[in-house]
């Protein structure tokens, strides 16, 4: 990684003697008289937080943390091929009979015909109604009659629901 894009970020834990809370201060390890300016870094910040400092009562180093940065480029993210509306033939892996619980309770439920996709062979742009089921290695999605979906190009399928 190239020297401009990390840093490291130095931290010390410092409270008045006595106290049980601290304050962590952030120094610049590359100034060689840090420590020096550490008493009054840290009296400016207790005043600052608290509205008080006494820079005549005797300050306890607690802690040191250190944290490594490294700042990546942003990552380019795979887009789908664009597709049609339709699916590609490819896409469609059979049917088969689904069985949809009514929304309306008083009402029956009844076995539909929903075609199967392979969500890896969707495109981009491609729409699905249902009822349907988009198969993949680690999920089944169900939609349900009057259900639509879109395949973003991002890969995500974006559902309205009907109901």
């Amino acid at each position: 990684m190239r020297q401009e894009k990390r840093d490291i970020e130095v931290k010390i834990d410092v409270r008045y003697l006595g106290q049980s809370y601290d304050l962590p201060i952030l120094v610049d390890i590359t100034d060689k008289h840090f420590w020096d300016k550490l008493p009054d870094n840290f009296h400016a910040a207790h005043a600052a937080r608290f509205g008080h400092a006494d820079p005549s009562n005797p300050i306890e180093i607690v802690g040191i943390g250190v944290t490594g940065i490294g700042r990546i480029d942003t990552p380019v993210l795979p887009k789908l091929a664009e597709g049609m509306s339709l699916p590609p033939p490819a896409a469609l892996k059979g049917s088969r009979k689904i069985y949809f619980e009514p929304f309306n309770q008083l009402e029956r439920g009844e076995f539909q015909d929903a075609p199967i996709y392979d969500r890896a062979a969707l495109l981009a742009g491609n729409t699905i109604c249902g009822p349907a089921v988009v198969e993949e290695i680690s999920a089944t999605t169900i939609l349900y009659p009057g259900d639509r979906l879109t395949v973003h190009v991002s890969g995500n399928m974006i559902v309205e629901v009907a109901q």
